[in-house]
């Protein structure tokens, strides 16, 4: 199993699309939002393109996490459900945030991303317990 994040630039925040792939079949796909790119700056950041290796596991409080392994000078980088990542509010810092469309929820003029939870947990239920990720730009 293997999956592919292609994402586009933007001048505030990070867009993109991910598909779960395994054996040329595609398993499951769906809209990414990160921060924009600050040359991977901790907590500002999104993380630099590359290959990682993608771990479920159970996060501090209890929820499911994707944890993103071997970031270069990065820690805690995780996928999980969540819906801004620009203007007034932002639900992360370096991490992946995934849902099924993108809507301006806060009248903020950036995007943010929606059906999040639900679309997480499709990805949860889908993935196998590790997995490569790779992301390009």
């Amino acid at each position: 199993m293997k999956a592919f994040l292609s994402r586009r630039n933007e001048k505030h925040q990070t867009p993109g699309f991910l598909a779960i792939m395994n054996n040329g079949e595609m398993l499951f796909r769906c809209r990414t939002l990160e921060l924009k790119d600050m040359g991977n700056l901790k907590k500002l950041s999104r993380i630099p393109d590359g290959t990682y290796k993608v771990v479920k596991m159970i996060r501090p409080d209890g929820r499911n996490g994707l944890w993103v392994k071997n970031v270069p000078n990065r820690s805690a980088i995780l996928i999980h459900s969540g819906n801004y990542a620009a203007g007034l509010q932002v639900d992360i810092e370096g991490c992946i945030l995934i849902g099924m469309r993108y809507q301006d929820i806060n009248n903020d003029g950036h995007l943010d991303i929606v059906e999040s939870s639900k679309t997480f947990e499709n990805l949860f239920n889908i993935v196998s317990d590790e997995f490569e990720l790779t992301i390009f730009s």
